[in-house]
């Protein structure tokens, strides 16, 4: 962590500062001003002039694809005050969604049809296995209750057969469920590289586009939960990853996950190949007034990336000296809806309680336990207790002044709660802060004394679902698609999804850190950067490797192209 005397940045502290966080990002790694910023923005031009092609597994609403839509907006403005064409309308490939939700497959189908139809859209990690793979895989599938020890060594077990064997398939050959893919089947993924001759190897190496594979990770926590479920297709996935590497089909992995997911465990398939590291982040600490703490992980392809950010043990403290922000406002700086917006929200919300609210009700008017079940009006009541506590202890007034301040008398200040979850005893938070985002939760805001509707809270992780509203006008892309969802549906699509703030900044943290290796110029690429001289460079996290310097201002053709 940097000196506990570094005064830190505040963050949004506007709607429009909240919504333009895609220039933050690529502000925060170009414009540090700490002697570097001219070696993080050569990376990130010579490794996104290439264009990047990206295939997603677990991909809810494939965060990944906002992100990147955002980002080219915030590069574009970049280009243009630089001038340098390099980041001037980056080329994305989205080359596969993978999620077996229904309502997820709706949403990934309707983003596939934005590119026509071009981006093939899988339900099962299964099939990316040829089908005498998946029998191989169902006969090794426990069909009754074993231990946890069993269970470990099973799907460990599985995992080594899916690697010894080699079983995957190229995505071209994988089209099974693609039919909404209009897309020749060649231009699916690149070919490996032992098809490649050798007098184009080398061109192609060092020309083609940066491929990389993003995941929101569904991993058990407990083993209560279905390993069925869960670890068979983890461990496709993991050893996808290794294949891919092999192949020199994939240069990097960012994955996202609960936080009490064993990274070292899970991923231990990817040591000989990938240098694998992680780091545990919430949106609280970028300064957005939103808890949602997860473990993000990298794994870099060895064979063909280099690592110039500092050592695993140093990588937290690093990141946060580029990103870390103090929390400048509350929760209510997303509560963006028109009156309109909340009144449809709470005609709904009431019409399934079995009261049909007036038209054009004044939303003062509306009484909570209309829109509120039974249940929800006791946890509302003591959640309300338990402000009124903090209150008591944090401000300087009378219990009797405290005790006025109620959502009854409109005079609380910002507050949230979810109100599907017991005080105490379930994931939300209470605090001024917007709690993490559930797949059934219903958010009470003080301050307007109502909900928070679905699409706020998708505006408090990043999608700019409201570009009416502030002076960043890129539109979230899904918007139409969320649409068409129930706000219960809408909220289950948000609690399987991303902040993407918070996913962006890693993934660009990454790439202003590496930069591509081209082995058929050089057998050791990595010799060559050290003979420059100069600042840190690593490779290989693992201890039996050690760090390397190098100049990261003078890397020539055998190391990447600008």
């Amino acid at each position: 962590m940097a000196e506990a005397s570094r005064v830190l940045r505040p963050g949004p502290q506007s709607l429009d500062e909240l919504c333009s966080w895609p220039l933050t990002v690529v502000q925060s790694l170009v414009s540090a001003k700490d002697g570097n910023d001219g070696e993080r923005f050569s990376r990130l031009k010579a490794l996104l002039g290439r264009g990047l092609w990206i295939d997603s597994d677990y991909s809810g609403i494939a965060g990944e694809h906002e992100v990147m839509h955002q980002m080219v907006e915030a590069l574009n403005l970049v280009a243009s005050g630089s001038g340098v064409e390099a980041l001037k309308d980056v080329k994305i490939v989205h080359g596969r969604f993978c999620d077996k939700a229904k309502q997820q497959q709706q949403v990934l189908r309707f983003i596939s049809s934005l590119h026509n139809n071009s981006i093939c859209v899988f339900d099962d990690l299964n099939d990316r296995l040829p089908e005498t793979a998946r029998a191989v895989l169902d006969n090794m599938t426990p069909k009754q209750k074993i231990s946890s020890k069993e269970a470990a060594d099973l799907y460990r077990n599985m995992s080594e057969r899916i690697r010894a064997n080699a079983w995957f398939m190229t995505d071209a050959a994988v089209v099974k469920d693609a039919e909404t893919s209009e897309t020749d089947q060649t231009m699916l993924s690149p070919s490996p590289l032992s098809s490649q001759s050798e007098s184009s190897l080398s061109t192609r190496h060092v020309r083609r586009k940066l491929f990389a594979s993003e995941s929101e990770l569904d991993c058990p926590v407990s083993r209560s939960i279905a390993e069925e479920e869960t670890e068979r297709p983890h461990a496709i996935w993991a050893s996808e990853r290794v294949a891919r590497a092999e192949q020199g089909l994939e240069d990097f992995m960012i994955s996202e996950c609960t936080p009490r997911y064993p990274v070292q465990e899970k991923l231990s398939a990817l040591e000989n190949t990938h240098d694998v590291f992680s780091i545990v982040l919430s949106p609280m600490m970028l300064g957005w007034p939103v808890r949602r703490t997860r473990v993000f992980t990298c794994a870099l392809n060895r064979e063909t990336m280099a690592w110039f950010g500092p050592p695993a043990s140093e990588i937290s403290a690093h990141f946060m000296q580029f990103f870390e922000r103090s929390v400048a406002t509350t929760g209510d700086i997303c509560l963006a809806a028109n009156d309109a917006e909340v009144r449809a929200c709470l005609c709904e919300m009431a019409r399934k309680r079995g009261f049909e609210l007036p038209e054009n009700v004044p939303l003062e008017n509306v009484q909570l336990h209309h829109i509120y079940a039974p249940g929800q009006m006791v946890r509302l009541q003591s959640y309300e207790q338990d402000r009124q506590r903090h209150l008591a202890e944090t401000v300087e007034v009378d219990h009797a002044a405290v005790g006025a301040l109620s959502a009854v008398d409109g005079g609380p200040s910002a507050w949230f709660a979810d109100l599907e979850q017991n005080l105490g005893q379930g994931a939300s938070t209470p605090s001024e802060m917007l709690p993490s985002a559930l797949t059934h939760g219903t958010l009470h805001a003080w301050s307007a004394n109502r909900p928070v509707l679905p699409m706020e809270q998708f505006l408090a992780h990043g999608f700019n679902v409201f570009p009416d509203r502030s002076k960043w006008k890129r539109a979230c892309l899904i918007t139409d698609a969320l649409s068409d969802f129930s706000s219960c549906q809408q909220k289950k699509l948000l609690g399987n999804g991303w902040h993407l703030p918070v996913i962006a900044s890693w993934m660009f943290y990454i790439m202003a850190h590496t930069v591509k290796l081209d082995r058929s110029v050089s057998r050791q690429p990595e010799r060559t950067l050290l003979r420059k001289g100069g600042s840190s460079f690593s490779i290989g996290q693992g201890s039996s490797t050690p760090d390397l310097s190098l100049a990261a201002d003078s890397q020539d053709a055998s190391v990447q192209d600008e």
